[in-house]
């Protein structure tokens, strides 16, 4: 049992020496500190535009969610589905929000309502 232990001494030491230890376990090491710790992937400030076509008390609780919150920088306009994807196309929003004139009553009879969201990729 001695044998053993004084030979993973031995090569523990041999491997101290190398400089590929450093590559082995100090970098790997390093990296998940720096990822882990020093780097934040949430998206915040996203230039948002909500067209709300059914203008009903539903649909206004539902826009109000976007405003006041780090991740929305959000406008409410009355423009066409088509100044919407051309804001897209260059680069004037991030995220275009449609709500359909059907919104409040589709979810007055329990449907799910579709609402139309267009994200640029892009950024």
């Amino acid at each position: 049992m001695l044998q053993i232990y004084t030979l993973a001494i031995k090569e523990f030491i041999e491997h101290f020496k190398e400089r590929l230890f450093i590559l082995t376990y100090l970098l790997p090491i390093v990296t998940l500190f720096t990822i882990g710790f020093g780097m934040n992937m949430d998206t915040e400030h996203v230039r948002t535009v909500i067209i709300d076509r059914d203008r009903t008390p539903m649909s206004e609780e539902f826009i109000e969610n976007f405003f006041n919150t780090k991740y929305f920088d959000s406008r409410l306009l009355n423009i066409s589905f088509n100044e919407g994807l051309w804001k897209i196309r260059n680069n004037k929003i991030d995220l275009l929000i449609i709500i359909p004139t059907s919104f409040e009553e589709q979810l007055v009879k329990g449907v799910v309502p579709h609402i139309g969201v267009y994200i640029d990729g892009t950024f």
